[in-house]
C-alpha cells in the first residue's frame, strides 16, 4: 500500500522527491511539463504511462524512449493545450 514515500509512484517520486527510477531526461521533461498551466488536466495520463511502463523487467533505455513520447502525447491530444 502506497504511504508517500520513495518508490510508490513514479510521478510521485519525480515531483515529490526530486527522481525516479527512470532518471533523467525524463524526470526532468516530467518536472518541467508539471509547471505547465494545464498540467493538472493531463497529469493522471502522464502518471498512468510512467506506471505502466516502469516494469523492471524491462530494459532502461526502452522505458525512457518509451516514457518520453508518451508523456508528450496528452499535450498534443489535449484541446486545452493550444
Amino acid at each position: 500500500m502506497p504511504n508517500g514515500k520513495p518508490g510508490d509512484h513514479p510521478l510521485t517520486d519525480i515531483l515529490n522527491h526530486g527522481q525516479s527510477e527512470y532518471g533523467e531526461p525524463v524526470d526532468g521533461m516530467v518536472k518541467e511539463m508539471s509547471k505547465h498551466p494545464k498540467f493538472s488536466q493531463v497529469r493522471d495520463q502522464v502518471g498512468k504511462i510512467l506506471m505502466e511502463e516502469s516494469p523492471m523487467g524491462k530494459e532502461k533505455s526502452k522505458r525512457q524512449d518509451s516514457v518520453q513520447t508518451e508523456c508528450h502525447q496528452p499535450f498534443e491530444k489535449s484541446p486545452a493545450a493550444n
